[in-house]
């Protein structure tokens, strides 16, 4: 049924001014010598800058074998938000969704998806460096299509998740991580009593990320925080999760 099918597609193109960021993305390689992050690295600080550091901190926590020295301390690293110099975003939304009746019953299909690109630049005197698609930041293409159906009081729902892949560059040389498609489930029914309990009655039980897929697997957030091997801005580690859920009124 054309009639029922709906399409849409927005184009969307920002330049932003000022707006705030945390300069040094991904952490990871504040010291890797990169001209995009020297401005915000004191090398070789003396106890002086040193002192004035601890002086702005709420609290000090030193994660080295042994006790603080100031000798010992190769930079300081000023990764608090600042204002970039510009960040440009573009590309484009997508959407589909139609309906066709069956008998006795009626299913629903849905698309949607979001392609971007994500430029920044945090020293005027240097190009703007391509964020999405690389570690910590938007995906360059990322789609959530299923289906639902719906019998009487019975529906159903089953919806693919999508996550192209990235570039981890937070390593040297950087390593590609794997794309990442999950699957969710959605079981509901809703009791036709007139009265008594079962009326206005609706369970559903409801499975995320249904075949437990792990995320892809990333190198760099492991060299800050041991053990966690995965973007945490674009997968989860919580693997699948089934909840029930019972309402009534």
């Amino acid at each position: 049924n054309l009639r029922s099918m709906t399409l849409s597609a927005t184009y969307f193109d920002l330049d932003y001014k000022g707006r705030v960021v945390q300069p040094i993305n991904p952490p990871s390689q504040a010291l890797s010598g990169n001209p995009m992050f020297e401005p915000f690295v004191v090398r070789n600080p003396t106890a002086a800058q040193q002192a004035d550091v601890f002086s702005k901190a709420d609290f000090f926590d030193n994660y080295s074998s042994g006790p603080y020295d100031p000798s010992q301390v190769v930079a300081i690293v000023y990764d608090t938000y600042q204002n970039a110099t510009s960040q440009k975003l573009n590309g484009m939304d997508m959407a589909y969704r139609q309906t066709f009746q069956l008998p006795k019953s009626s299913l629903n299909a849905f698309l949607n998806a979001t392609w971007l690109h994500l430029d920044q630049s945090t020293v005027a005197t240097l190009p703007n460096v391509r964020l999405s698609g690389t570690i910590l930041n938007a995906p360059d293409l990322k789609v959530r299509g299923g289906m639902s159906w719906q019998k009487g009081g019975f529906s159903s729902t089953a919806v693919v998740n999508y996550i192209s892949d990235e570039i981890d560059d937070g390593v040297i040389p950087s390593v590609p991580i794997a794309s990442w498609t999950t699957v969710d489930a959605t079981v509901a029914y809703r009791f036709g009593g007139q009265s008594g309990f079962s009326q206005n009655l609706k369970v559903v039980v409801s499975a995320s990320n249904l075949f437990d897929k792990q995320p892809p697997r990333a190198v760099s957030p492991a060299i800050l925080y041991p053990g966690m091997y995965f973007d945490s801005a674009n997968s989860s580690i919580i693997g699948r999760f089934v909840s029930l859920t019972v309402t009534k009124g």
